[in-house]
């Protein structure tokens, strides 16, 4: 099967694969949102998602994934 479409987990992924590691950019996330590191780590696990639209947007522009497709399983 064919992906379509990236969701944060997949952006994490290759996040690491490119040299980085999950902590940094969970950490990242904590920091330009304003969140807690565990609610960044559950984001990108794809344990919890946020229903605020600012958040949506942020993360959106930060990872260049629709909203749509943030939390969006395969």
């Amino acid at each position: 099967m064919t992906q379509t479409y990236q969701n944060l987990k997949d952006f994490a992924d290759e996040f690491v694969s490119k040299g980085g590691t999950k902590k940094e950019l969970q950490r990242k996330i904590a920091a330009e949102l304003g969140v807690s590191v565990n609610t960044a780590i559950n984001w990108t696990c794809l344990d919890s998602r946020t229903s605020n639209q600012k958040m949506l947007e942020k993360l959106s522009e930060m990872t260049g994934i629709p909203q749509e497709n943030l939390f969006r399983r395969h």
